[in-house]
């Protein structure tokens, strides 16, 4: 990209060669290490804050670094994304992705209620997308879902009241164990799957038990809903 700063290039030379290996967990996908990189090329709030997570991530590693250029680069980033048009798909799968790095970038820095309203925020609008007939038109709506459920997921476990999970539903996954899994990563976003219920579950019966005017069909309708976990 010709029109990066020096400063800019180094963010990125930096997110290739150790922030993308330290952010991606236990899902080794190609988002991290290849997609992301695609990604910034066609929008600039994924440019900015992939520079910003990049910066604020080296800053983390060598605490004699100056945070100031990841925060503007931050800056930058939220004021790009918005602007973006939620209703068109490529605006919306744009904004996803800079919404996960914001996440990341608000984990790194320990205010897990600002990255819990990011990823919020990013659930609705993965809710939004999953609604519309559209085709992915950046990269692979499944990569996105899984990456938002496990966002999903950590709503519900922050416990909470001010963040309502909406329970995003990845396709082609369930929290019913097959035989043999078809890969690492499709075991991972099985047990995801399983946790959300759980959660899901102990929620709802938690509300159900207290609740004086709970009849016991209700209860056993509940139970019903959620057999699976049983299995």
């Amino acid at each position: 990209m010709p029109d990066l700063s020096p400063c800019e290039r180094r963010a990125i030379d930096h997110f290739r060669g150790r922030t993308s290996a330290d952010i991606s967990g236990e899902f080794k996908s190609d988002f991290w290490s290849q997609e992301i990189f695609q990604l910034m090329r066609h929008d600039d709030s994924i440019k900015h804050a992939l520079i910003a997570l990049s910066s604020m991530h080296e800053a983390f590693l060598y605490p004699n670094q100056t945070t100031h250029f990841g925060l503007s680069q931050y800056s930058k980033a939220l004021q790009q994304v918005s602007t973006l048009d939620l209703m068109h798909a490529a605006s919306a799968e744009f904004a996803l992705v800079a919404c996960i790095l914001f996440v990341a970038l608000e984990s790194l820095q320990s205010n897990y209620y600002e990255a819990l309203h990011h990823a919020t925020s990013g659930v609705r609008v993965i809710a939004q997308v999953q609604g519309q007939q559209s085709q992915p038109v950046c990269m692979s709506r499944e990569t996105l879902e899984k990456i938002f459920l496990a966002f999903d997921r950590q709503v519900m476990e922050f416990r909470d009241p001010t963040f309502q999970p909406l329970l995003v539903d990845i396709t082609g996954y369930s929290a019913e164990i097959p035989a043999h899994f078809s890969s690492y990563e499709a075991a991972l976003a099985s047990i995801e799957t399983i946790l959300k219920d759980t959660f899901h579950f102990a929620e709802e019966f938690y509300g159900l038990s207290t609740n004086v005017q709970t009849s016991p069909v209700m209860i056993q309708r509940t139970l019903l809903n959620h057999d699976h976990l049983r299995q």
